[in-house]
């Protein structure tokens, strides 16, 4: 079982003994992230919100999460497309702060103080590594978790699918109805991670940039683009469509919920609802 995460070698270790590694399809939007500590005085963030998060899109590439961590410390990210990665130089993470689409992060950042230096990631590719298709390879090896299907972690799926995939794995061993053949259970590994998958790849391909590709898509993957870009026009606005949006993405329902009749409705023939103009700091009376 290889369970060893993104960076995985069996790759490497399959062809060492002479067997065949798997095809990978990978999307790759070049998002890299800088991260650091800062402690800042109780209610700090001046919100009745738990964090700040700021969602990079095709049309704004840069994103930010500002969460405590306990002890009046607080987690900062800050990210950016290839080409516009944030630094790890400690003066300049606060001067990319004021990229961000909203002043919110750059204000916070001036009144805390760090407490840890910048630590940078860059390897956030969408890799997966298709174990389920024919090939010569040892029989009873499988892969799971990130050795099997990478996220960019912006989307924060690695540990859920992880999960999933064990629940996975436990259910096709102990199938009474079926042998767990090698590419059975490979195949069934790979299933629970398909909706991870659609719907972090499905965000980064339409991101500037973004290199790889799968399949050339369909008929069908094209009107379910168009619906899902209807579907996230009115998250954030209809309450429907919003709380149907977010069981999906966190992976909590599978996609049909999204296509129920109520929701269905509001996608088709609602229009598209007036949000606030600036972030809702503080909860509505």
């Amino acid at each position: 079982m290889d369970a060893s995460g993104r960076s995985t070698k069996a790759a490497d270790w399959l062809a060492e003994i002479g067997a065949e590694p798997p095809h990978e399809e990978t999307i790759d939007t070049g998002l890299a992230y800088a991260t650091r500590v800062y402690r800042a005085p109780a209610g700090a963030l001046d919100s009745d919100a738990m964090g700040y998060f700021i969602v990079p899109n095709p049309e704004q590439e840069y994103g930010a999460v500002v969460l405590p961590v306990g002890d009046g410390t607080h987690l900062v990210t800050l990210s950016g497309l290839r080409g516009n990665e944030p630094p790890t130089e400690e003066g300049a993470f606060e001067e990319y702060a004021k990229r961000m689409p909203h002043s919110m992060i750059s204000e916070w950042l001036t009144g805390a103080e760090p407490v840890s230096p910048v630590y940078g990631f860059r390897k956030t590719a969408n890799i997966r590594r298709r174990y389920d298709r024919p090939g010569r390879r040892p029989a009873g090896f499988l892969a799971t978790g990130d050795a099997l299907c990478a996220f960019n972690p912006i989307y924060g799926q690695g540990m859920a699918v992880a999960g999933i995939t064990a629940v996975a794995l436990r259910r096709a061993l102990a199938d009474p109805k079926r042998v767990p053949t090698t590419r059975r259970v490979q195949r069934a590994l790979l299933d629970a991670s398909r909706q991870a998958w659609d719907v972090s790849t499905g965000a980064d391909k339409k991101m500037p940039g973004a290199v790889g590709a799968e399949d050339a898509p369909g008929a069908l993957d094209k009107a379910v683009g168009w619906y899902m870009g209807r579907v996230q026009e009115r998250s954030a606005g209809d309450p429907v469509v919003g709380a149907a949006f977010r069981k999906a993405i966190t992976l909590t329902h599978p996609m049909t919920v999204l296509f129920a009749p109520a929701v269905a409705r509001a996608v088709l023939f609602g229009a598209v609802p007036e949000t606030p103009a600036e972030p809702p700091l503080r909860r509505e009376a």
